[in-house]
C-alpha cells in the first residue's frame, strides 16, 4: 500500500496497532484503538476510504474507524453470533463488507461499508 503502513490486532494488549515501514528501529507500534477491543478475528484495510474494519468475536460486532483511530462506530451488533473472517470491496458502486458467522446458523453476510443495508 501507498502509505507503507501494517496494521494488526494484538490479543495480548487487546489493541489495534500500526507501524510505519520505515528503517530498522526507526519507528515504534502505534496503538490505534486502545480500549474497547476483545477478541478481533477479521481486521481489513479501506484504502479508498482510509479506514479500518474490524470484528470481535466475544463482542459480537463489527466496527469501523478512520486509520488513526478517530471516527469509532459499531456497524453492526445485532443478530450476530460468532463473526470471523472480513473482507471489503470498496469499489465504487459497491462499498461492500462481507464476513462469516460460525454462530448456530453459520452463513456469510454482507452489509454496506456504511452499516445501512
Amino acid at each position: 500500500m501507498a502509505e507503507d503502513i501494517i496494521y494488526w490486532s494484538d490479543m495480548k494488549t487487546k489493541m489495534i496497532m500500526s507501524l510505519k515501514r520505515g528503517e530498522e528501529g526507526e519507528n515504534k507500534p502505534v496503538a490505534i484503538i486502545k480500549n474497547g477491543v476483545d477478541l478481533v478475528e477479521g481486521l481489513a484495510y479501506d484504502w479508498v476510504g482510509k479506514n479500518l474494519y474490524w470484528l470481535d468475536s466475544r463482542l459480537n460486532s463489527i466496527e469501523v474507524s478512520k486509520i488513526n483511530g478517530t471516527h469509532r462506530m459499531i456497524l453492526v451488533n445485532q443478530n450476530i453470533s460468532q463473526p470471523r473472517g472480513l473482507t471489503l470491496d470498496p469499489s465504487k458502486g459497491a462499498r461492500l463488507l462481507f464476513w462469516t458467522d460460525w454462530g448456530e446458523h453459520p452463513r456469510i453476510e454482507r452489509v454496506d461499508m456504511d452499516g445501512q443495508n
